[in-house]
């Protein structure tokens, strides 16, 4: 009798996320909302201009049209589905309209969990890691943090760089399976605490949600230093997506580079 062997191989919905590049609510939400994906750290955050600011410019090219900057995000990083932070933003893309979504809808909420929504959610993969690794007593056990930010200004960065649980109590459930899973220490962001996570490499709640992943980098240039305004919205979005093409770049940002001037190599 003849036999026929199968491999199949998948891969997360790929979801790009538009949002104006000030918008520093819009885009905490969809630090947020992508702790809660599988593979939620792989989906780009797209910027959408009216115009184009003066100071925008890729290696001395410089686009005409806010459209123009949109669709090279959408070439670059093919998209399943986009995914608008604020409604119409999607409007000049060209995209098909089936295929886009509001953030709102993106995560099923609590007590409608079977409901399908945007992708698939981390909590499957929590309660898949709790019963093949975590209810078992480790000989070599794995270091979980769940990192806040200290201040309101650095709240972004910290959902950038380690992930962030939705504010609002119809998600707070993800979050609460997050600590139910996982022996996680609480960590408050500052530059010692971010230091020290670069020397000890621990696990957080956006790396968690990359498990059962497995990742081939487009990118086989050297790792690099990012340095970066905390503060400034856009870049918290650039550092994002660079890591987010595959990338290997350590963030550093500016209100802490004396404190991290003795960061490791990787």
């Amino acid at each position: 009798m003849s036999q026929i062997s199968v491999n199949v191989r998948l891969r997360p919905l790929r979801l790009g996320f538009l949002v104006r590049p000030n918008d520093r609510r819009g885009l905490l939400r969809i630090f947020q909302v992508n702790t809660c994906l599988w593979g939620g750290l792989f989906n780009p955050i797209i910027p959408c201009f009216e115009r184009v600011p003066q100071w925008w410019d890729r290696n001395g090219f410089r686009f005409e049209t806010g459209r123009e900057i949109l669709n090279g995000y959408i070439d670059s990083f093919e998209p399943d589905v986009l995914v608008e932070a604020e409604p119409g933003l999607a409007t000049d893309s060209g995209f098909d309209t089936n295929r886009v979504v509001q953030i709102a809808n993106v995560l099923p909420k609590e007590g409608d969990r079977d409901r399908v929504a945007c992708g698939m959610s981390v909590f499957e993969i929590y309660h898949h890691l709790y019963k093949t690794e975590f209810q078992f007593t480790r000989r070599h056990p794995q270091t979980i943090v769940d990192v806040t930010s200290r201040t309101r200004p650095m709240k972004a960065l910290s959902a950038c760089l380690f992930g962030a649980f939705p504010d609002n109590a119809e998600l707070a459930y993800f979050h609460r399976a997050f600590t139910d899973a996982f022996d996680s220490t609480a960590k408050a962001l500052d530059a010692e605490t971010l230091l020290d996570i670069y020397k000890t490499r621990p696990h957080t709640a956006l790396s968690i949600g990359m498990s059962e992943i497995n990742v081939d980098p487009h990118s086989r240039e050297d790792p690099a230093l990012f340095v970066f305004d905390a503060k400034v919205p856009f870049d918290l979005l650039d550092y994002w997506n660079l890591r987010a093409f595959g990338r290997r770049i350590l963030p550093v940002p500016l209100q802490w580079l004396a404190p991290s001037h003795s960061i490791p190599s990787r």
